[in-house]
């Protein structure tokens, strides 16, 4: 049986690359903190939308940091679904500076008083109150700017960044497919 004519209905790259929504992949995020690390990651997924939780999972692995990377892809390699590995660790646990420490304390005043609440890091809800009471895309942009800031001062790996962190990278990945995907059932 001949093909049918396409008379001219064929759609060009461009048509069919704003129809493309970028799902949400599945994550596999592993950590060696049991506080604030791991209350923000389950923040975070707890925040998405109740059918795409399954694809974040959280793991938390008593082990030297040096040794995470490797615990991390074994783990990773008994669950192959999850492409996206994300290793979080506290980094103020592998060398300590002083600024991480002033810096910590100039937030919790600021949280204090904008919040009317005493900041415990090791609170389970820490990402929602972090929500309620500040801007999640603002302090993307600001960790964003940091890290820019830090790569111009010929800082370009995160150990040598501080203050600083890349956890900003996995949240807006996460957010922004999630953002896409829902404007892209709506349009």
């Amino acid at each position: 049986m001949p093909k049918p004519e396409r008379n001219g209905n064929r759609k060009t790259r461009e048509q069919l690359s704003k129809r493309r929504i970028p799902k949400l992949g599945y994550y596999f995020i592993v950590t060696d903190t049991k506080e604030t690390e791991q209350n923000y990651m389950h923040g975070l997924r707890d925040s998405i939308p109740q059918e795409l939780r399954g694809n974040l999972v959280i793991k938390v692995i008593k082990t030297k940091t040096k040794n995470l990377v490797e615990e991390a892809l074994n783990l990773a390699s008994l669950n192959p679904q999850y492409g996206e590995i994300w290793i979080i660790f506290d980094r103020n646990q592998v060398p300590t500076y002083n600024n991480s420490v002033a810096c910590c304390e100039g937030f919790e005043q600021i949280f204090e008083r904008i919040a009317q609440q005493k900041y415990i890091k090791s609170d389970p809800a820490i990402y929602a109150k972090l929500n309620r009471f500040g801007n999640e895309k603002e302090a993307i942009q600001l960790a964003t700017q940091k890290m820019h800031e830090h790569e111009m001062n010929c800082k370009g790996k995160p150990s040598e960044m501080c203050p600083g962190t890349t956890v900003h990278l996995l949240v807006d990945e996460i957010k922004s497919k999630i953002e896409k995907e829902q404007i892209g059932q709506i349009g």
